[in-house]
């Protein structure tokens, strides 16, 4: 009975070895199809990883300059409105004084 489970598991052992073994040497010796194409996908995908990545900062950029244009262009607009109020002002302040001027002649 013991040299029954003796050799039983003494086979189990030496199937798991055979079977370890042989992946090794198989994995050695034979190449299994795909392994430069696995290589060229991931070159591929760290191309295009960095190509993305550099474009997300430039939309960055972009972003952030029209962010700062729309400023610029809201200030202009304030800009504008004050010196068109001034000219009011200076115009009424022209018309007063051709009143004033009409009137004491």
């Amino acid at each position: 009975m013991k040299n029954k489970k003796f050799m039983l598991f003494t086979v189990i052992a030496l199937l798991a070895f055979i079977g370890f073994a042989g992946k090794q040497y198989a994995d050695n010796l034979i190449k299994w199809g795909g392994e430069e194409n696995i290589s060229i996908i991931n070159s591929n995908l760290d191309t295009l990883n960095d190509s993305l990545t550099s474009k997300e900062q430039k939309i960055s950029q972009v972003s952030d300059e029209l962010t700062s244009t729309k400023d610029q262009l809201s200030q202009t607009q304030k800009d504008i409105e004050n010196y068109k109020q001034e000219l009011e002002t200076v115009k009424n302040e022209k018309n007063q004084l051709v009143s004033d001027k009409t009137s004491l002649e």
